[in-house]
């Protein structure tokens, strides 16, 4: 029998996104975080010195979903005082309009802020914008470019999306999919972001079995479930079947059969 090694694929960097609160900070040392302008910069200071990598946002989408307004000014102030602290910054959107997006860019671009481009957005921005960050990649936070995708989230509307993207991307960005983590094995993106790991640890601490494990090392357990999990299907073609299997295994034996 030949052993045959399957390749393993680059998992990019994933930003925890949602640490929100003084709680979900303090399980974040020493991790990748993503911090929004809107809600965090507040509460941050103490444990932003801990992470080992900081992707800043201003928190557009949150901020429109609740009715907050953010100020430029108040961001660029921010931006200007504290910048050297992050690997990247990205620009501050305004939901639904791409032109206020790109003069909200103009205004912040000499900060070397990233912009983001949306599903729904013209193909060409796409083309110009991927043109101009891929001449920065040499500077301090240059080179960034993010994606980001229509609420609610599809796959299959999200997997053309992204596929359209790739026609339309020209020169090497640093491409940040916002709240993309599950589409790391459609996309080569350099880095995402992620909310799903607070639910993650609340599902795992309910298990019997891991009760004895830190939160720290359940932390662990769901960053190898979000960088493995979108390639398992090249892995192992036959995982749902075998879940499946599994779960009817767990159901006859809580039965009595």
């Amino acid at each position: 029998m030949t052993w045959k090694a399957r390749r393993i694929p680059r998992a990019p960097t994933i930003y925890f996104a949602g640490a929100n609160t003084i709680s979900s900070l303090e399980l974040t040392a020493h991790r990748p975080v993503l911090e929004t302008f809107a809600d965090m910069r507040k509460i941050a200071d103490p444990y932003r010195p801990l992470w080992s990598g900081r992707l800043l946002d201003s928190g557009a989408y949150s901020a429109h979903m609740s009715g907050a307004i953010i100020d430029l000014g108040e961001y660029r102030e921010f931006i200007e005082e504290k910048s050297r602290l992050y690997d990247g910054i990205a620009s501050l959107d305004v939901i639904s309009d791409w032109r206020a997006s790109m003069k909200n860019w103009d205004k912040l671009r000499d900060l070397n802020a990233f912009p983001v481009f949306h599903e729904g957005e013209p193909w060409e921005l796409l083309e110009e914008l991927s043109t101009e960050q891929a001449k920065k990649t040499a500077l301090p936070q240059g080179g960034w470019l993010g994606i980001g995708c229509q609420r609610p989230i599809i796959r299959d509307r999200v997997l053309a999306f992204l596929d359209e993207c790739r026609r339309h991307i020209k020169g090497k960005c640093k491409i940040h999919g916002f709240g993309l983590t599950g589409y790391t094995a459609a996309f080569r993106f350099d880095s995402v972001d992620s909310t799903s790991w607070i639910l993650g640890i609340q599902q795992l601490m309910r298990m019997s079995e891991l009760r004895h494990l830190t939160r720290g090392e359940l932390i662990d357990i769901q960053i190898a479930r979000m960088e493995r999990g979108p390639f398992r299907d090249e892995w192992d073609p036959g995982w749902q079947d075998n879940n499946r299997n599994i779960n009817a295994g767990q159901l006859r034996l809580s039965l009595g059969e």
